[in-house]
């Protein structure tokens, strides 16, 4: 019994000391370069990233058919997105340029294509805090 205690504490300690010099290996390991274009924002990546990517979600609406969901750029004045999708889908992810002023707006449609509630947000300034915006549609 003893042996079998003095051979597992053994294991133990060798591999606990084996494992630094894995980590050392890998950290070793020449770096591969990836460019991105576009990430998901967090706290601590926006350097990383010339996009940020803006969730937008809003209420399933009684009677949509469909949702339409547009963002415009009102510093550069132009549609940056315009997207139409199924009564299943309350969310999309918006590509926005950093400092760009936006006009989002989302409207819940009916089977031949009539606006039945709607929604619109205005974001100034956009920077990674613009990563979550909640819709209600009326």
């Amino acid at each position: 019994m003893m042996k079998k205690y003095v051979i597992g504490f053994s294991t133990l300690l060798f591999l606990a000391s084996a494992v630094p010099a894995l980590a050392q290996d890998v950290q070793q390991a020449p770096a591969a370069k990836t460019i991105n274009t576009s990430i998901q924002i967090g706290q601590n990546e926006s350097t990383f990233s010339s996009y940020i990517r803006c969730f937008v979600a809003w209420n399933a609406f009684p009677g949509a058919r469909y949702y339409e969901i547009s963002v415009f750029d009102m510093t550069t004045n132009q549609l940056s997105e315009s997207s139409r999708f199924d009564r299943s889908s309350i969310n999309h992810t918006a590509t926005l340029e950093p400092g760009h002023n936006y006009h989002i707006s989302v409207r819940a449609l009916d089977q031949n294509l009539n606006t039945i509630g709607s929604s619109h947000a205005t974001i100034m300034g956009a920077n990674p805090s613009n990563t979550y915006l909640l819709m209600n549609l009326i």
